[in-house]
């Protein structure tokens, strides 16, 4: 039906209308923010390889159920990693188009 619909509105020429689902979640972001540094700030300041991938981070988090994988998106955990870089003074390098690796600023300490 959605699909027939589509491509009667693209046969018309007109302007096509999309209707988009909201689901809104509720996130305890300061939570989500204590369970990254928790876990990122030892690692990255005492163990011989200062840095860590954001996703070993999120897998070790999803698989230990520290956070919820149906209410905690990527997209929410990437803007908390953005405040809690700013806070606790940590670099976000991106590796690729996919990964980013997270370690200490040691400009600032």
């Amino acid at each position: 039906m959605f699909r027939k619909n589509i491509q009667a509105q693209i046969g018309k020429g007109g302007a096509m209308q999309i209707d988009y689902y909201k689901i809104r979640k509720k996130i305890d972001v300061m939570q989500l923010k204590k369970s990254f540094k928790d876990y990122i700030v030892p690692k990255v300041t005492v163990e011989e390889k200062p840095t860590i991938k954001m996703s070993n981070v999120l897998l070790h988090m999803y698989c230990t159920g520290e956070i919820d994988q149906r209410n905690v998106s990527v997209n929410s955990s990437f803007i908390c990693m953005l405040h809690l870089a700013n806070e606790e003074q940590l670099l976000l390098n991106d590796d690729d188009e996919m990964d980013f690796t997270v370690k200490l600023d040691e400009e600032e300490n």
